[in-house]
């Protein structure tokens, strides 16, 4: 029997899935972007709780989780992922077929905060949507707190508003 595996899976040029082993990395790219949990008030994770998180993710197979790497070359980051070599820019986290069959939903997309606003983050959304393409009927994107620039980032990548979670979250939405 063939086991089919979804193209959000498949690895782009960009990214490689993450797994409980790279907690460490995951961990450095949340020390590396502080302002987001300050925006959703809530402390920094510690490796613990990123390694749990990373652990509940990898037996959801539904959930993927996945390091991104800088689309263009340069010196853009000190945080190198010893499997292949390159600067981690960003992680993301997804699920598919929630919170209905045939939706996606982006749980998380941080960006280092030294590299936000240079388009990294449009890159990536570009690239998953394009991966997701014929497998989701629309893509949906969690905001969490009061977070008025991950809304503007989003409604400028063609997104808006679909459901109403607060006061926690707002989630946006793209047919795909």
């Amino acid at each position: 029997m063939t086991t089919v595996i979804p193209n959000a899976v498949v690895p782009s040029e960009f990214s490689r899935p993450a797994n409980p082993a790279d907690a460490e990395l995951v961990y450095k790219v949340y020390c590396a972007t502080p302002g987001y949990f300050q925006i959703i008030s809530i402390p920094d994770p510690t490796l613990i709780e990123v390694q749990g998180e990373l652990e509940a993710a990898f037996m959801d197979e539904r959930r993927f989780t996945e390091l991104l790497f800088a689309p263009v070359k340069g010196n853009w980051s000190d945080i190198i992922d010893p499997k292949t070599g390159k600067q981690v820019v960003g992680y993301l986290d997804y699920k598919l077929d929630y919170p209905y069959a045939g939706d996606g939903t982006v749980n998380l997309l941080l960006i280092l905060e030294s590299l936000q606003s240079k388009g990294f983050g449009r890159q990536f959304v570009t690239d998953l949507e394009d991966r997701l393409r014929g497998q989701v009927k629309r893509l949906l994107a969690s905001i969490y707190g009061q977070n008025h620039r991950a809304e503007r980032f989003w409604k400028t990548l063609g997104y808006s508003f679909a459901i109403d979670a607060k006061p926690i979250l707002d989630w946006y939405a793209k047919v795909l």
